[in-house]
């Protein structure tokens, strides 16, 4: 069992190949000037989209307008250059073919994605004299195991939208490069050091959390409402017993920040692999040399 606290991706860490402003996704960098209810503009200070909420129109620069009351502006999200390295899985970075850069401070040995769509991804590790330690390209479309021709050419092909990697060499001084192929469309990228807690057991698993409504009329005719759905992986952790302190504190540090959480080192995309925030957490002593920590998971929308 092993979890990831994301690393905070800034401009100084950051190159991308998508540009920001990303003219082709609309984005407008704000000038000062009048903007009318419902207009969108980024600002690059803080890599944010913001919509004027003011009727029918304002001339605030957005970050005063969002502090004001009542607002003139309102913070939608990041811009599509940021979109993978914010808090949410449900906004994605797009792009025909993807690049980014992340140049370390700290030490970094793991890389994790979600809510990928491309066909493949490499990943490639550079020292600090630049020379290349680490390449690994991912299939995300891949032909499932089938019985027989027939099925091999018609059952179609498997879609694997997240994977985590944790055996990169440590950096600090070099940088991580991720290509990702295809139509690429990001939804979260972590970058971090992995801390071991143990080893997940038989009996952990998933479930989902469905929160868009559905209702049903008198004639048995359904529709639907608006909404996401989530994640909730519930771990079952063996720790040495003289671990189990510093294990249970190493947990409680994450606090309600979204962290990846790695059940199954062995595979690199399984259920047990969630982006999410701890939402319950019990230990038990169970002998004088093994003891248990069960965790509760909730993976962010």
């Amino acid at each position: 069992m092993i979890f990831l606290k994301p690393m905070t991706v800034t401009t100084v860490k950051l190159n991308s190949s998508i540009p920001e402003p990303d003219v082709a996704q609309g984005e407008v960098v704000w000038s000062a000037g009048t903007y009318n209810l419902g207009q969108r503009v980024i600002k690059t200070s803080n890599h944010s989209v913001y919509e004027v909420v003011a009727d029918p129109s304002t001339t605030d620069e957005p970050e005063v307008g969002a502090a004001k009351k009542p607002a003139t502006w309102v913070r939608v999200g990041a811009t599509n250059r940021y979109k993978m390295f914010d808090v949410t899985n449900n906004t994605s970075s797009t792009g025909e073919d993807i690049v980014i850069e992340f140049t370390p401070i700290e030490l970094v040995n793991s890389v994790a994605c979600f809510n990928v769509l491309c066909s493949s991804a490499t990943v490639k590790a550079f020292n600090g004299a630049g020379a290349e330690i680490y390449n690994k390209e991912i299939e995300l479309k891949t032909r499932p195991l089938v019985n027989g021709w027939f099925n091999y050419y018609y059952s179609g092909f498997s879609i694997i939208d997240k994977f985590v990697l944790i055996d990169l060499p440590p950096i600090t001084d070099g940088k991580i490069q991720i290509t990702f192929t295809g139509g690429a469309s990001v939804g979260t990228c972590v970058f971090g050091e992995q801390v071991a807690i143990g080893d997940a057991q038989w009996g952990t698993g998933a479930e989902q959390l469905n929160f868009r409504p559905v209702n049903e009329d008198q004639f048995g005719n359904l529709s639907y409402g608006s909404g996401f759905k989530a994640k909730l992986v519930n771990y079952d952790i063996m720790v040495d017993t003289p671990l189990l302190d510093s294990a249970y504190s190493s947990i409680s540090s994450l606090g309600d920040y979204p962290t990846v959480f790695i059940g199954n080192p062995s595979l690199i995309g399984d259920v047990t692999l969630a982006y999410g925030f701890v939402r319950d957490l019990n230990v038990t002593y169970t002998t004088p040399i093994k003891s248990n920590i069960s965790l509760t998971v909730r993976g962010v929308i």
